[in-house]
């Protein structure tokens, strides 16, 4: 694993060779779906461990006490993104760069400076949220209960941070597991662990908190070793050369961009807050925490897609970046539609398993699962534009897409409640989605939609429809307990998952995913390809 890994960061320092051209929907990006690979996994596995620390997390605390760790947690991921303000990023788009020049003092420099200002930034938010918890869960929030939650997770800022801007330093090393293991993996299993000692023990419920900063000083500790270790072996000792204006001005229009987002990530969940009770935002916040498999994947096709896009755009491959462009948009309908398909089928039962009280918000769920698919689907849109220099105009995006769901949120919560939140925010980001493929079809003339979505939905829709109405006979319908459920989701994981295998995947597809997960063939080299830097 280490071998194929180090191949792959020395492979960044030569050009970008030109990808065979294939019809298979994933051979086109063969490279792509190389490289990618670890980090797929990695995020499914990070995604099945933040749904079970949060269902032991809201199986702990109860529906009231978990909405009020809701609010805090979405003021500590809050603070997070306004603290990197976008460095991260910018640090992916030129650390690939200076290694593909060899100039190691820039890289070097790249590096530490994407830390000194988040960091800073994340400390003065930890001091503030100290300091003024309890002012900002009365006056702000209107959930008073709530301030000693946020005063704990403020401590958790600086951290996740950090953990974030070393995982973006393996990205631009070209290295995927470091990343998967910081960011996925380790803080999941840490948080996980200190709920289980909770449950088994009954400590207090203010614990929670303290795990999940405990989880993510130890994901920053490992990131440290990974990143020592990786600008030890590729970079040495030298001189940093900081280039502060350059890495923060790249940054700064994605920190815009970034911030505003919070007007669509977080605005649903703070006005129920503000305009309902605690459990309802306990409920919506299980609704989210469902619904975040879908982020997860399309976070994991955006890391291995940026250091390729990078280079593709930059010098003008145009037929080569349509072709990567559609593989990454095929491969996340195959992972996304199955999704919808599970949640459309098994709502009130997926709530059910975070505690009896959470099944109401089975429509809310329904709903923000299609906004997410939407998302999802079309996120390398997204990526193309911020990795292509277009990051202002995608600002401008996001600040419409984000003043558009404050006021439909604020239309629709008082009447709708649950309902009215998801609806507004689901509205908001179809058609911020739609935008973002209009601008990347006009700005590098891109083909932004394919068949293959409407073929596979063709194919597992159906399938889909018939596992539910043949359940009910059978007595392991939706309400029919947990064992009912693990059987829904078995036969459609197998049904569904079998129907895109054999019927959505062409034949060199299938070979080349199975050398992938076999890790022989053609699979490594590839995989080592797909992130060569410019």
């Amino acid at each position: 694993m280490d071998q194929g890994a180090r191949g792959a960061t020395e492979a960044s320092l030569t050009p970008l060779p030109a990808p065979e051209v294939s019809s298979g929907i994933l051979q086109a990006g063969r490279g792509f779906i190389g490289n990618a690979g670890i980090t797929l996994i990695g995020a499914a596995t990070g995604a099945l461990l933040t749904m079970g620390t949060d269902v032991l997390a809201a199986r702990f605390l109860g529906v009231s006490t978990y909405g009020l760790y809701a609010l805090a947690l979405m003021l500590a991921k809050s603070g997070e993104i306004m603290a990197e303000f976008g460095v991260p990023l910018s640090l992916l788009h030129f650390l690939p760069v200076r290694l593909s020049r060899g100039e190691r003092g820039s890289a070097l420099g790249a590096i530490l400076g994407s830390l000194l200002l988040p960091i800073a930034i994340g400390l003065g938010f930890t001091l503030a949220l100290w300091f003024g918890g309890n002012w900002v869960a009365a006056h702000l929030l209107g959930q008073a209960a709530a301030g000693p939650f946020i005063a704990v997770l403020g401590f958790a800022i600086p951290l996740m941070v950090t953990i974030d801007v070393l995982g973006n330093v393996a990205r631009g090393f070209g290295r995927a597991l470091p990343y998967v293991v910081t960011y996925n993996i380790v803080p999941q299993l840490c948080a996980a662990a200190v709920v289980i000692s909770l449950m088994i023990w009954q400590g207090p419920q203010i614990g929670v908190v303290y795990g999940r900063v405990f989880a993510y000083a130890v994901g920053v500790a490992i990131g440290l070793v990974f990143a020592w270790r990786l600008v030890k072996r590729h970079i040495g000792w030298v001189r940093p050369v900081l280039n502060l204006r350059q890495l923060y001005g790249y940054a700064l229009p994605l920190g815009v961009n970034l911030m505003t987002s919070l007007g669509i990530a977080w605005t649903d969940l703070f006005l129920l807050g503000l305009l309902t009770e605690a459990s309802t935002v306990g409920v919506y916040r299980g609704c989210m925490q469902i619904v975040l498999v879908f982020d997860l994947g399309a976070n994991a096709c955006a890391a291995a897609l940026a250091p390729v896009f990078t280079v593709l755009i930059a010098e003008g491959r145009r037929a080569q970046l349509q072709e990567m462009y559609t593989s990454a948009v095929r491969l996340q309908t195959l992972m996304s539609l199955p999704l919808l398909l599970v949640i459309i089928v098994n709502a009130s039962d997926l709530l059910r398993v975070l505690g009896p009280d959470f099944a109401i918000g089975a429509p809310a769920l329904l709903l923000l699962a299609c906004g997410q698919f939407a998302k999802g689907t079309l996120s390398p849109a997204t990526v193309a534009l911020i990795i292509g220099g277009r990051q202002k105009l995608d600002a401008v995006n996001v600040a419409i897409a984000a003043v558009a769901n404050l006021m439909l949120n604020l239309m629709l919560i008082p009447s709708l409640g649950l309902v009215g939140a998801a609806l507004a925010t689901a509205t908001s980001l179809v058609g911020l989605s739609i935008v973002r493929c209009l601008q990347v079809r006009r700005v590098f003339g891109l083909r932004t939609l394919e068949f293959a979505a409407v073929r596979a939905a063709m194919i597992t829709v159906p399938l889909a429809l018939a596992i539910w109405a043949v359940s009910v006979p059978l007595g392991i319908g939706p309400g029919s307990g947990f064992a009912a459920l693990f059987c829904r989701l078995a036969i459609m994981g197998t049904v569904i998952g079998g129907s895109i295998w054999f019927f959505c995947l062409e034949a060199g597809d299938r070979t080349m995913l199975l050398r992938l997960v076999l890790r022989r063939g053609s699979g490594a080299p590839t995989a080592g390809a797909a992130t060569r830097g410019p």
